[in-house]
């Protein structure tokens, strides 16, 4: 089936680090900082061993309660459904259990979303396996105490065949009125994006699309988030496969169920964000009309590097320019960042959980956006923390938030043998206090590889290392924040008078004739791609130009090439301020200048920067980078080239131009300034 189910992307998934805040003194909680309240340090694993479990989706009761589901492995695999008490303890009151196993069929079920209603039920959305092989979509409503509800369906189940090869639900919300709407997708010759309306009772709402099912003609396309206007209409996002790519698609359709044809193309957006595989996973529409996506992007190369992906639209369908870089973000923690979930909090910030890889093995992770897009610097390091939970493999999948703004993510955790996923929640402070200067950061890793596929649970294998590395765990996005000034795009500058805006060439420092060079390569294995870039400059260069970037100042170089005529962003690699890279600090201070080293190349595979004042022809700069995070676009650039970097919002920068490259093919590019 090519549907790609909410929270279970068809790829590669698997590890982060451990990201500990350690405070001195008096107990000052930080925003991103692990709720000791919660479990064991803000860490609840359940283990329902020799069963294999998965967790997908998660919820928090009015009453404050965790509601879980997922799905548990016994002959063919049952959906499940479990809830704990606030200190995460299992809720002895819920059902029998406290887990809650409900076969839906005769063969694998399990369950991808669950939202509780106005009276307390809860109700579960996913997939059914009949004897034929094919999936149905399901629904499975539970009274509060977790029983089954008899008045709804058949004993409290629905099974919806969705198409003549089967289908799925991947999310489903409540309307106001009490009926429900699901999204998902129905597989026949193609793959059709599908929105759901249900009576309270069960029944498909007839004055809901046909019968109760409203689908999509574009090809290929599967949906898995939806959300709800104001007005009614209903939005959802997921994936489109379009020749050999994947990429976001967001289709709106209204209250009845028909396309919205005021949006995007006859009710569709696709959106190409990454050069390979892009896939939505979460969507909210804010109070002003517009609409968020977020999910992952993946990059060619040897090891399909990821990055979490978040992308704005205007009420039109159009891409929001004032967030992010021409309305998208991308942001990667460690090696490798999934995006699983998405939601808005009543301030406006944006937070995506997912699962990120540290080069030996995958944990939780979660990060925060301001409404711009570019990172919250007050959440966790720089905007993101990721959370080893158990000895091997972490995959986060769902978050939720509490009334007291505590960030509940819930996953799958691998066993100490990397064989069984157990049910995984960890509890965050959302807001707080920032740290005391005395906090120190620390990573901890170990090494497994985790696998996820639509219709099978979790299946996780690897094994534990006999030594660790320690290292802060660095974020990295195409949206950041300095102080003083506010750019959503890394690669404009800042003044007081015109704020953020494309540098010309009088803004920008230039280089002199044939001193600057520009070295990028493309290597089928993405760990051996390689950027450089060296300036010399045709102007005298003063070390207040840098600012600070030991404390306040990020940088960024920028790569854009002529691609139709006009200046198109190819590559964006930032580094922040300040920061640990491998336990020392990464920027230093010398007697010229400044100088950044992450042997690690953890942000955007930037390994060094190089910046020296001085006067005309002794003032230098450079960068290096390699390796996956690097991001590298696709190659054969299009003259004229020119590489900017950019001290992120502090309205200075420094930048060369390559007129006649002596290589450009898709292989390698490489030139000196004109």
């Amino acid at each position: 089936m090519l549907v790609r189910t909410r929270r279970v992307p068809l790829q590669r998934v698997g590890a982060v680090a451990l990201m500990s805040i350690l405070v001195t003194g008096a107990a000052v909680r930080a925003a991103g900082e692990l709720d000791p309240d919660f479990g064991t340090g803000g860490k609840v694993i359940t283990a329902l061993h020799p069963a294999n479990v998965t967790t997908q989706a998660v919820l928090v009761q009015a009453d404050g309660a965790i509601v879980i589901a997922g799905s548990i492995a016994t002959t063919f695999g049952d959906a499940l459904v479990a809830r704990y008490a606030p200190d995460g303890t299992l809720d002895p009151t819920f059902s029998a259990g406290p887990v809650v196993v409900t076969p839906l069929g005769t063969s694998t079920s399990y369950f991808l979303d669950v939202v509780q209603q106005a009276d307390g039920t809860l109700v579960a959305a996913g997939l059914a396996k009949d004897a034929g092989g094919d999936y149905d979509g399901a629904l499975v409503r539970y009274l509060a105490d977790g029983s089954l509800d008899a008045s709804f369906g058949a004993g409290g189940i629905v099974r919806t065949p969705l198409g003549s090869a089967g289908g799925a639900f991947t999310d489903v919300l409540v309307d106001p009125d009490g009926k429900l709407v699901t999204a998902g997708s129905a597989v026949g010759v193609v793959v059709h994006g599908l929105v759901a309306r249900y009576l309270a009772d069960g029944s498909l709402d007839a004055t809901f699309g046909s019968g109760g099912l409203a689908t999509t003609d574009l090809g290929d396309v599967g949906f898995n988030a939806l959300a709800r206007q104001a007005d009614g209409g209903l939005v959802a996002a997921g994936v489109a496969i379009v020749g050999p790519t994947e990429n976001f698609v967001v289709a709106r359709f209204d209250a009845d169920g028909t396309l919205d044809a005021t949006f995007g193309s006859g009710g569709i957006v696709v959106t190409p964000i990454g050069a390979l595989r892009d896939f939505a996973t979460g969507v909210v529409v804010q109070p002003d009309g517009k609409i968020v996506v977020a999910g992952s992007t993946l990059s060619a190369g040897a090891s399909m590097p990821s990055r979490v992906a978040v992308v704005r639209y205007l009420a039109d369908g159009t891409l929001d320019a004032t967030f992010g870089l021409g309305g998208i973000v991308t942001t990667m923690v460690g090696n490798s960042t999934y995006g699983a979930d998405l939601l808005r909090q009543p301030d406006g910030k944006l937070v995506v959980a997912g699962s990120a890889f540290d080069g030996a093995r995958y944990d939780f992770v979660l990060i925060r956006y301001l409404a711009d897009g570019s990172l919250d610097a007050g959440f966790g390091a720089g905007g993101a923390v990721a959370t080893q939970v158990g000895p091997t493999s972490d995959n986060g999948f769902a978050v939720a938030r509490q009334a007291d703004a505590k960030l509940v993510v819930a996953g799958v955790v691998a066993d100490a043998g990397g064989n069984v996923g157990d049910i995984g929640l960890v509890r965050y402070y959302g807001e707080g206090s920032p740290p005391s200067t005395t906090s120190t950061l620390s990573t901890t890793t170990t090494s497994a590889t985790t696998t996820s596929t639509p219709g099978s649970s979790t299946s996780t294998s690897g094994h534990p290392t006999s030594s660790s590395s320690t290292s802060t765990s660095t974020s990295s996005s195409t949206s950041t924040t300095s102080p003083g000034c506010t750019c959503a795009n890394p690669c404009e500058v800042c003044d007081a008078q015109t704020g953020c805006h494309a540098p010309d060439a009088a803004t920008c420092g230039q280089a002199l004739a044939r001193r600057a060079a520009l070295t990028l390569r493309d290597d089928p294995n993405a760990v051996r791609d390689r950027l450089t870039w060296k300036w010399k400059s045709a102007a005298a260069v003063a070390r207040a130009d840098f600012g600070d970037p030991t404390a306040t100042d990020a940088y960024a170089l920028c790569v854009l090439d002529r691609t139709g005529g006009v200046d198109t962003l190819r590559l964006v690699a930032s580094v922040p301020a300040g920061g640990l890279c491998a336990g020392k600090a990464c920027w230093t201070a010398t007697s010229t200048g400044f100088r950044y080293a992450d042997r690690n190349a953890a942000s955007d595979g930037i390994r060094t920067i190089r910046l020296q004042a001085g006067v005309a022809g002794r003032a230098r700069a450079s960068v290096k980078a390699k390796g996956p995070n690097l991001g590298m676009p696709p190659l054969g650039l299009t003259a004229p080239v020119t590489a900017r970097l950019v001290r992120i919002g502090g309205g200075a920068c420094w930048e060369a131009r390559f007129s006649a490259p002596a290589r450009s093919d898709a292989a390698a590019f490489s030139a000196k300034s004109d």
